[in-house]
């Protein structure tokens, strides 16, 4: 443990013990700092300092506890963050804190310059190249910073876009914690490979070991899609912006005056350009689903993390229940002996390789506003009867009912009460 490493440390005359942390920080609901490498600091007084990351968060100033300190520089080296300290009895004071910006003011150092171009190089040849791009080629422009804001839809709804175009599907899902970064405008707006690469650049082949998610094509009837819904509502709910559902396909409406796990009001399948046609989600009507396999690990815990009050089966085409998600890995290449996976940055990069010129200098521009901008996960808070009830489970009904027995009963009570004591006057 932390502790243990710590305090053997100590007992080897260790003077100062830095941790590099990769739990991160959060804001808690007092607007003060907290889990994660706080509550590091707090358990073990044997650390001087953390040096952490994770949560991305850019402090300005350190954090303390008890006087040890707690550090983050932000992430994408943005910040080089500087930490002098001095001895102060026998604990450590800050003496200055610094975070130095970083950015193309800053001359690269020659032989480090020439290595990356090396390493660049390598990455074309290995990953680039077989999905047919290169490093350095421009794919498109943005007229404008597209952020992973939850009021800002439009990398969202373009990487989902993407996935769903890719594998022919009918809805797609993603979080905005699987995006990871933004599209800056920069002073030309141009978006090369590198730069789109960023934001679907985690993880690795299920089959092969090239880098990048696969995509994954599964079948869900119209309960299972609202499940996965219920599920990505209350993750984002409970744990934060990170896991706020990005989604295509589909136009999903939520009442938060609803019980939890029962909160989905309405589903409608279609696009921004065709329109929406509302789902049956009583009916026996399969919808494709696409997603990457790091989205996908999640669903087989959706049972198990909301106590047996959601469930979903992934299944094959024809509706046989899927045994693992594996079996469902989307073929790029069907005719080809085994499964050729489809990574989600090479998805990105087609679509956005075949999106419109609309300004005629042969560069396809990023969408930034009108239909993909629309907000697809919609809020819609009433008490009126039909949004509190509309596609309703048992759980909504339960609570909706309950209230009015109780009263039922109490009136009862009260009556019966009454004519007893009625009876007993009379009598």
């Amino acid at each position: 443990t932390a502790r243990e490493q710590a305090l053997a440390l100590r007992s080897e005359g260790v003077d100062l013990v830095v941790v590099l942390s990769h739990s991160g920080i959060r804001k808690q609901a007092d607007g003060l700092w907290g889990e994660g490498d706080i509550d590091l600091l707090r358990e073990v007084p044997e650390i001087d300092v953390i040096v952490g990351g994770h949560s991305h968060t850019v402090l300005k100033e350190p954090l303390k506890v008890d006087g040890r300190l707690c550090l983050q520089a932000g992430s994408d080296t943005k910040y080089l963050g500087e930490l002098t300290l001095f001895r102060d009895g026998e604990r450590w004071a800050m003496d200055s804190y610094t975070l130095h910006p970083i950015d193309d003011s800053i001359g690269g150092d020659p032989l480090i310059t020439a290595f990356v171009g090396e390493l660049q190089e390598e990455v074309t040849h290995r990953v680039l190249e077989p999905a047919g791009y290169d490093f350095e080629q421009v794919l498109a422009e943005s007229p404008r910073t597209l952020t992973r804001a939850i009021d800002d839809h439009v990398l969202g709804n373009l990487v989902t876009d993407a996935l769903r175009v890719a594998a022919s599907a009918d809805v797609s899902m993603s979080g905005s914690g699987a995006l990871r970064a933004d599209v800056w405008r920069g002073r030309t707006g141009l978006q090369r490979t590198s730069d789109l690469f960023r934001i679907m650049g985690l993880g690795i082949g299920t089959i092969d070991d090239s880098p990048g998610y696969a995509v994954v094509k599964g079948w869900v009837t119209g309960r299972d899609l609202k499940d996965v819904f219920e599920f990505l509502l209350i993750g984002y709910q409970l744990k934060g912006k990170d896991y706020y559902p990005r989604i295509s396909g589909a136009q999903v409406t939520y009442n938060n005056n609803r019980v939890p796990f029962d909160r989905v009001v309405t589903i409608a399948i279609g696009d921004d350009s065709g329109g929406y046609v509302p789902a049956d989600i009583d009916d026996d009507t399969l919808y494709s689903a696409a997603f990457s396999t790091y989205v996908g690990s999640f669903l087989p815990q959706v049972s198990k993390l909301s106590y047996g009050l959601l469930d979903v089966t992934m299944r094959h085409e024809d509706g046989t229940p899927a045994e693992t998600l594996d079996d469902l890995l989307f073929d790029v290449e069907p005719n080809r002996q085994g499964v050729q996976e489809l990574k989600g940055y090479k998805a990105l990069f087609d679509y956005v390789a075949a999106l419109p010129d609309h300004d005629g200098d042969g560069i396809p521009e990023l969408p930034h506003e009108g239909p993909a901008a629309t907000e697809r996960l919609i809020q819609a808070n009433s008490w009126a009867p039909a949004a509190m009830l509309t596609n309703a489970t048992w759980k909504m009904w339960v609570v909706m009912v309950l209230p009015m027995v109780f009263i039922v009963a109490i009136v009862f009570v009260i009556a019966l009460l009454r004519r007893r004591w009625q009876s007993t006057r009379d009598g």
